[in-house]
């Protein structure tokens, strides 16, 4: 399975690279910023593999300029940029950037394959990331498919409480190394932001922020590293903000108003939860009936006994749950059960080998 970004540039769509993530230096507090460009369609795939071609001077000169976790993510013609700065001194180390060679070179490459140029021009190519979104209307989507796709290679996405963000690193190798890659951290505890930050630094890792109930929540989880956000109900506010953001997101539905309401925002797939408590799979397979391009994420009484009832529904993504990650094998550090059962897990929803 592939976790998108990947580390490291490829002339593809939905391309993403990315600098190491070595944390800030002592006394260095990270600042981030972003940049939104609008390449000629016609010029697309060349601006891609000019940036392939470059990519290991570039990267030197970034980190060399205090740049850490440099990341573009191109969707349709529109290229988003992204990086965070640890050093002390952000305009100086752009103008040294913007006076090197090779950037000069860089420029002199891909100016055809830009529509604009006037950001770069004025000065305000780079901006703080609260500014970058407020100056951009993205439109409305469900989110990079990508992140879809990797959660629904999985089938199983475990939901994770965490009262101690050190906890965060053994949990993540632990799941790693049972088989997953994708984990959901809930905001049920306050810890929740700083695991989020903990797991996101490791690259083979998608990991997302759960029981997200209120905008500002939605800031905090992205602003930790959380790569898509799950609500256990369906709120139009945190939708939207999601949505301009640019980041997935699965809201909770139990009926048909839910839906129709995710269907009217422009998503196509739902956590259906609390699944158990619902009905289980007959209701989410009634719920499915009229509703044939939704796909839902069940969640809530999920475990192995069921497991394979749910992953049999073809609406059915993924599913979420806790028992591989169950907060008694956290408190007891009992990373190995924790590995364990995830391989279990990931044996249980792999197809049998053809006789």
């Amino acid at each position: 399975m592939t976790v998108p970004p990947p580390a490291g540039p490829r002339a593809v769509p939905s391309t993403f690279t990315q600098v190491s993530a070595d944390p800030p230096g002592k006394g260095h507090h990270m600042q981030r910023y972003g940049c939104v460009i609008r390449l000629r369609p016609e010029h697309r795939d060349t601006y891609l593999r000019l940036h392939s071609a470059v990519w290991p001077e570039v990267e030197q000169m970034l980190l060399a300029a205090n740049i850490r976790n440099y990341t573009i993510f191109l969707h349709d013609d529109l290229l988003f940029g992204y990086y965070e700065y640890v050093g002390d001194d952000h305009d100086a180390d752009q103008a040294r950037i913007a006076a090197d060679p090779r950037t000069q070179q860089w420029w002199k490459l891909t100016d055809p394959c830009q529509q604009s140029l006037a950001e770069r021009q004025s000065g305000h190519w780079w901006a703080p990331m609260r500014q970058v979104w407020h100056l951009t209307e993205p439109t409305p989507t469900a989110g990079p498919p990508a992140v879809a796709s990797a959660i629904g290679a999985s089938r199983i996405l475990p939901v994770v409480v965490l009262d101690d963000a050190r906890d965060a690193e053994p949990l993540a190798a632990a799941v790693v190394s049972g088989g997953l890659r994708t984990i959901e951290v809930t905001f049920r505890t306050e810890a929740a932001a700083d695991a989020i930050r903990v797991m996101s630094e490791r690259p083979e890792v998608l990991v997302g922020a759960g029981t997200v109930l209120t905008p500002a929540q939605v800031d905090q989880a992205v602003e930790a590293g959380a790569r898509f956000v799950v609500s256990p109900g369906f709120g139009p506010l945190v939708v939207r903000h999601c949505q301009q953001l640019g980041v997935p997101i699965f809201p909770g539905a139990a009926t048909p108003t839910e839906i129709q309401m995710a269907l009217d925002a422009g998503l196509d797939t739902v956590k259906f939860f609390p699944a158990e408590q619902l009905g289980g799979i007959a209701t989410m397979k009634a719920l499915a009936a009229p509703f044939r391009s939704l796909r839902f994420i069940p969640t809530g009484g999920v475990n192995p006994r069921n497991l394979a009832d749910y992953l049999a529904h073809p609406a059915v993504l993924a599913v979420g749950g806790t028992w591989m990650v169950a907060p008694d094998l956290i408190a007891a550090a009992r990373w190995g059960e924790v590995t364990a059962r995830t391989a279990a897990a990931v044996a249980a929803v792999r197809p049998a080998p053809e006789a």
